[in-house]
């Protein structure tokens, strides 16, 4: 069968103007405009009449705080700063209407001093509350910071953050914003000296706006924006001509439950696309990814992901969960797999998939999960062995197996629930060790082949069982625990089940429920026990 794969692209996603923004409150003040060359930090804080409205930081560079409630503080470099800013001391023409006033705090160097970097990622030592979740905004300027990493880490009241102009020192934004779960938009941020991204903006759980961050000094964007479960849409980059350097990004966009468009429109030198795209809303995928190497959960958990229409290039080894429950996928674009080892749960809850015949997982010794509950109806061509727990458990659309090229070691509820295979293909079991549930209530297949089975170590009752149309098991030398209930079983296939078993010690066949387990003699029960077996018939 050809394998349903190509088609056009559609263009499936959604256009930059359809996309949620943030509300900016009508009752907030304004803070102070700022512009390139200033050197200051102006941060909107809600202060309350009743409680203590704490504040505090670490900066580098001899600094100064105006409080806004006219307190005004010195600090030397690196050095924190604990304020408890005063109610009684904040305009009342700032009053929200909602029990709070609004203060500006603001931080600029001493005379003589700058500043290079600012760590809010500490706690007041009279703060048992975190009450820094009443900062609501940031604005700030200066050319001097080399390092914002972590400088806003877990201040969840942070809404809305602007850096104006530029920053040519500016290499680090490592966890600048991770767990800022109140982060709705970052208006303008120069990042074009920035080499470090790594979980800039993790876990900004109801973040809706972001500017165009340059990338042009980066070579990784890895876990930039994970669970940034509100955003829709990010604009794409063109990363072969505005971040060429950029060769890994990992988890980049992963979790990112609502972004619906593909943030790239090249990535030809990326290498790691592990995890990217993973429970993201995107509908198609057409970007030339020729140096991927490094695809695992690249698109797993994309429910709404429709068609993957990329060349993926040779030389991949590892598609494990690569379309893992990719439930509305359709179309797929073949690509060369013959050098892939491990494709563990690669198909894994895939509904829409019917063909993989084009593909060739020969060489592949972990395919545990690999088909686990899809809808598949073709197989790839070839498959290769080794680990295959599970692989195909409740692919009850899967009609023939295909051919297996490697030892197999594991078939632990390989086929469990599957009602349309019909035969078993030779397979090399001589190094096959788990046999657990391995065919139970497989539901078509009559004959069991010419198997050794003196490797298995680990089998149970439920290995056979179930079987409703076998009439034939050739497997021998068996010496741990199986069941063959519910088969269609008669008295000679029994004995002949009998004759194969190899000695035992304290195990249990169970050949109950099948048409000749009533016409067995005491002669032909004893075989099995003389081998050390408890039968139970």
């Amino acid at each position: 069968m050809g394998t349903q794969i190509l088609r056009t692209s559609r263009g499936i996603g959604i256009s930059s103007s359809s996309y949620r923004k943030y509300n900016r409150p009508d009752y907030r003040i304004d803070l102070p405009s700022v512009v390139d060359g200033d050197e200051v930090i102006h941060m909107l804080v809600n202060v309350y009449p009743q409680g203590s409205n704490y504040l505090t930081f670490r900066v580098r560079g001899d600094y100064q705080v105006d409080w806004g409630d006219g307190n005004v503080t010195t600090h030397s470099d690196n050095t924190q700063s604990d304020g408890e800013i005063q109610y009684s001391g904040v305009s009342s023409t700032t009053d929200s209407g909602k029990g709070f006033r609004q203060a500006i705090v603001t931080i600029t160097p001493q005379v003589g001093s700058s500043l290079t970097s600012i760590n809010m990622n500490v706690t007041h030592p009279d703060d048992t509350t975190n009450s820094a979740f009443e900062m609501k905004e940031v604005r700030m300027a200066g050319q001097n910071f080399t390092t914002l990493s972590g400088a806003f880490r877990g201040r969840n009241g942070l809404e809305l953050f602007e850096y104006v102009g530029s920053t040519p020192s500016l290499t680090n934004l490592n966890l600048t914003f991770y767990q800022c779960f109140n982060l709705q938009k970052v208006v303008s941020f120069d990042t074009s000296n920035v080499t470090i991204f790594t979980q800039m903006l993790s876990f900004c759980s109801n973040l809706l706006e972001v500017p165009k961050f340059n990338l042009s000094s980066t070579t990784n964007t890895n876990q930039m924006f994970p669970s940034c479960s509100s955003i829709e849409y990010i604009e794409p980059w063109d990363l072969d001509n505005e971040a060429p350097s950029v060769t890994g990004v990992q988890s980049m966009f992963s979790n990112c439950t609502n972004l619906q468009n593909v943030p790239f429109t090249s990535a030809s030198n990326v290498t790691n696309f592990s995890s990217t795209f993973a429970s993201t809303k995107i509908k198609s995928f057409n970007v030339s990814v020729p140096s991927a190497n490094a695809v695992t959960s690249m698109f797993s958990g994309c429910g709404n992901l429709v068609e993957v229409t990329s060349q993926f290039p040779s030389g991949i080894t590892n598609t494990t969960n690569m379309f893992f429950r990719c439930n509305s996928l359709t179309t797929l674009q073949p690509f060369d797999t013959t050098s892939v080892t491990t494709s563990q749960s690669m198909f894994r809850e895939t509904y829409m998939l019917k063909d993989l015949s084009s593909f060739n997982f020969s060489a592949s010794t972990n395919m545990s999960y690999m088909f686990f509950y899809s809808h598949v109806e073709y197989l790839p061509q070839y498959l290769g062995g080794g680990n295959m727990s599970y692989m195909c458990q409740g692919a009850d659309y899967v009609r023939e197996l295909p051919e297996f090229k490697q030892p197999i070691t594991s078939m632990f509820s390989t086929f469990q629930n599957t009602y349309l295979i019909e035969e078993v293909p030779t397979m090399d079991v001589s190094n096959l060790t788990d046999l657990r549930t391995s065919f139970s209530n497989s539901k078509s297949i009559s004959v069991l082949p010419n198997w050794d089975l003196s490797s298995v170590t680990s089998s149970n009752a439920n290995t056979f069982q179930g079987m409703s149309s076998l009439r034939e098991s050739n497997v021998y030398g068996l010496t741990k625990t199986h069941s063959y209930r519910y088969c269609q079983l008669d008295r000679d296939a029994i004995v002949n089940i009998f004759n194969n078993l190899g000695t035992a010690s304290s195990q249990t066949i169970t050949i109950s429920n099948n048409p000749g387990s009533g016409d067995l003699t005491p002669t032909d029960i004893a075989i099995a026990t003389g081998k050390g077996w408890t039968v139970v018939s």
